[in-house]
């Protein structure tokens, strides 16, 4: 087991090292990385609804999310608009 560990931290210790010898930029990491490759394809721009209809949907997420984990969730009622 001693083993093991000694050599899980000499990985690390490597891989350490390297990062701080040869530091990557994204560019450098995108263009190296076949995960981040695409079709050769330009870029295309996302239109703004999109991106809006995208973050309703993570809001919508996160709340689920927050309500079936935390037990002391609650929805409160709102106070009534006095302005009109």
């Amino acid at each position: 087991m001693a083993a093991e560990e000694a050599a899980d931290e000499a990985a690390e210790a490597q891989i350490s090292q390297e990062a701080v010898e040869s530091p990557k930029d994204s560019n450098e990491i995108i263009n190296s990385d076949p995960e981040y490759l695409t079709s050769g394809r330009s870029p295309q721009r996302v239109p703004f609804s999109e991106i809006a209809d995208a973050m309703n949907g993570f809001t919508n997420m996160h709340l689920a999310h927050e309500i079936s984990i935390n037990h002391d969730f609650r929805i409160q009622p709102m106070p009534p608009d006095t302005t009109t």
